[in-house]
Parts: structure tokens; sequence; C-alpha cells
């Protein structure tokens, strides 16, 4: 199977699993590939979490 991509990578690292689905409601093919990238080197001592969740929609903390 050949697929056309457009537009760049976002992230360069390790690729995963490729998961293609069809959209009825735009009737159009959709890609997402999971990539498992390297820890960002830290710039500085804060930190923030993000948790996206089912309860609340994002829950952040920042240091």
């Amino acid at each position: 199977m050949r697929i056309r991509i457009t537009g760049k990578a976002k992230q360069q690292g390790k690729q995963g699993q490729l998961e293609i689905f069809y959209d009825d409601l735009t009737k159009s093919w959709h890609a997402y590939q999971t990539v498992e990238v390297e820890k960002p080197k830290a710039k500085g001592d804060k930190r923030a979490l993000v948790d996206i969740g089912a309860v609340n929609l994002i829950t952040a903390w920042i240091e």
C-alpha cells in the first residue's frame, strides 16, 4: 500500500504504531502514528505537568 503524505513530521524519533481510519463525515482518510522521542533537556529548575483526563478536561500544575 502506498500513502501520499502531506506536511512535515512534527517530531523526530523511533516510529511506532500507525493507525489509519476513514472519516465518514469529511469523507477522507486520516493516519496517526506514535513517535518515541528523547527526553528534552531542562532549561532551568521549573517543571510543568499536564493531565488530560475524563472528568476534568485539563488539569495543569506549574512549579
